[in-house]
């Protein structure tokens, strides 16, 4: 990430509007601050018929996709996501892509991300889209499915983030290269939040 910033407009004053990935990715795609619900279901409820931003690409020709290598029905994400992307693919559709892929506690090896997105790039990379991926790491109980990451130990809770850390790191690092090997990363908006 650090190389990226180097060229990159960097907000380091940004706060999420909230610590819940199903409210922070409302919030995101939707610039609306989320709403206060007792619980998920009523949550999509209430924001059932807000416009998301992929829904405005997706009505101006984009292709648009969300992936997230966690299971998306556990707090109701892809429930949400449907309705607002062309498609979603969660732990369940990967795991069918890539059987081979290694679990952790929330789900899938984030690799699965760099799988996905080099077959996403060949089938749509010279149309115009709006692709999110959407890792698992860094997220409690910090699982990393490959032991390289694993640099500043395993004896206490922060040694194990910062290896999650690096290991989304890495991951993010893959996929630009992947966009950068495509030749579409000047044209490509390339968001890490």
């Amino acid at each position: 990430i650090l190389a990226l910033s180097r060229n990159a407009l960097v907000l380091n004053s940004h706060y999420t509007t909230e610590p819940a990935t199903l409210k922070a990715v409302y919030s995101l795609l939707t610039g609306r601050l989320p709403y206060v619900t007792r619980n998920w279901k009523s949550y999509l409820k209430e924001s059932g018929k807000d416009v998301s931003f992929s829904q405005v690409l997706s009505k101006n020709g984009y292709y648009t996709e969300f992936v997230m290598p966690a299971d998306g029905k556990v707090y109701y994400e892809k429930e949400f996501l449907l309705p607002r992307f062309n498609r979603v693919s969660d732990y369940h559709d990967l795991k069918a892509l890539y059987p081979s892929s290694r679990s952790t506690s929330m789900g899938l090896e984030d690799n699965t991300l760099i799988w996905y997105m080099k077959s996403f790039l060949e089938k749509h990379g010279k149309k115009k889209f709006f692709l999110t991926l959407s890792s698992v790491n860094p997220h409690h109980p910090y699982d990393v499915c490959d032991r390289s990451y694993e640099v500043f130990g395993t004896k206490t809770p922060y040694d194990m983030y910062k290896n999650a850390l690096r290991g989304a790191d890495d991951v993010i690092g893959k996929c630009y290269a992947l966009l950068v090997r495509s030749g579409i990363e000047k044209k490509t908006m390339f968001v890490i939040v």
